[in-house]
This record gives C-alpha cells, structure tokens and sequence, in this order.
C-alpha cells in the first residue's frame, strides 16, 4: 500500500513539474523573442521573397562555352598538366586556393586544394589532385574573354 501511495504522489510531482510555468518564472529573453515574433509578423519584418512563375528564370550559365576552334575548346576533364601545358601553354598566373576539405578533421583524400591555371584574355581552367595518384587534373573550364590573368 505504501509503495502505491509514493508511486501516486511521485507521479503526482512529475505532473506538476510539466506544467507551464508561471509568467514570473519565464526568462526575459525567452519572453523579448515573443514580443519580437508579435511586433515583427504583422509589420513586414520578416520578408519572403515571392515564388510567383514570373520571378523564377532560367539561370544563365556561369560561362559560356568557349567558341570551336579556341584553344579552350580543346581542353577536356581529366587531361593533365602535361597535355595542358601543350594546348595552351604556360598560364599567365597560377592560384592554389583551399577547398571545404581542408576544414574537415581528419580527411585523409587528396582533393584539400584546387590549381587555377589563368590565361589573360582566354579564362581559367581548375584543376584538382587526382585521388590515387596525386597528380594535377583538370575539372573545370571557365571560358572568360575578360580575365585579366592575375
């Protein structure tokens, strides 16, 4: 009979302790976000951008196809540093930016960088290390009469 009467008034407690508690007990910050979310809804605080048919558009590609017969045209994902170097010759500048997985601990892959062979007047072409045997290929092409080569 006891142990009945304890559960019943453990429960009882339990109970009491999910209920909501009283506006005193409520933080002020909890209760300034509330105010915000009232003040905030009705007065075009929060924005949406509207998803009507009209507003959505095609994107437009990044970079346009290099036309037939540039020397871009002929570069291919996958091709090497060595076939690169033939079909366009030394790149005007060279970049080594960081990729996401360089942040990632303990990644253990060999894509951490990406190259950026840049050509004045011609575009840039990337290019990543190869995951078994670490050499530099190519896996973009950015066609761009208007890179300047730095």
């Amino acid at each position: 009979m006891e142990r009945a009467a304890r559960a019943s008034e453990e429960q009882g407690e339990g109970a009491a302790a999910l209920e909501d508690p009283s506006p005193a007990e409520t933080p002020m910050i909890v209760r300034l976000a509330l105010l915000a979310l009232l003040v905030c809804q009705p007065t075009g605080c929060f924005h949406l951008p509207s998803l009507a048919a009209d507003d959505l558009r095609a994107a437009e590609p990044a970079f346009l196809p290099p036309p037939p017969g540039h020397p871009f045209a002929g570069v291919e994902i996958g091709m090497g540093t060595a076939e690169l170097a033939a079909l366009l010759g030394p790149p005007t500048s060279l970049e080594r930016v960081p990729t996401i997985w360089t942040f990632v601990p303990f990644y253990l892959g060999s894509e951490e960088r990406t190259t950026i062979w840049r050509y004045e007047a011609e575009g840039r072409v990337l290019l990543s290390d190869h995951p078994r045997t670490g050499e530099l290929e190519v896996i973009q092409v950015e066609y761009d009469p208007r890179e300047r080569g730095v």
